[in-house]
């Protein structure tokens, strides 16, 4: 069996902003096979999804600045630079996650098998787009489009 290495950089023009949430998309499902996705978030203060389960997908953080609470149903944790959490697929509670700092906080996530990273890119607009507000039609697409990924996403 033969082997490659597939290198991931960060550029500026690939970066999604949604919803002010910046996410940078590192290795996708094209460049590894389907294998994994890589991506860089910096989550603003108060920024982070709606709750939503992610069925086909284990989902894997890294917190490298500040921190995150992550709440899976009725548990939360706060996750700091240096800890990481992961959440099986199959999972069958709703899981979410906060900056509820005054600092923006920076991730790696992992989404394994890779293709998430097809809804950022869908769902959000280029870096130095004025994100749109997450009015609850904007939300409301957010939730529809997160179908065609798998995701069953609540509205907040």
């Amino acid at each position: 069996m033969t082997t490659s290495a597939v290198a991931g950089t960060s550029t500026s023009e690939a970066t999604i902003n949604l919803f002010g949430d910046l996410y940078d998309v590192l290795l996708d499902r094209e460049a590894t096979n389907g294998a994994i996705g890589v991506i860089k978030c910096v989550i603003q203060p108060g920024g982070g999804p709606p709750p939503h389960l992610n069925p086909r997908e284990d989902l894997t953080w890294y917190v490298i600045e500040n921190e995150l609470t992550f709440h899976l149903g009725d548990v939360a944790r706060r996750v700091g630079a240096g800890e990481s959490l992961f959440i099986p697929r199959d999972t069958t509670d709703a899981h979410t996650f906060h900056n509820d700092t005054s600092e923006p906080a920076v991730a790696l996530f992992m989404v394994t098998p890779g293709g998430f990273e097809g809804f950022l890119r869908e769902a959000g607009v280029p870096e130095g787009t004025p994100a749109p507000e997450p009015t609850p039609e904007a939300v409301a697409q957010m939730i529809e489009l997160g179908k065609k990924y798998g995701m069953d996403m609540q509205a907040p």
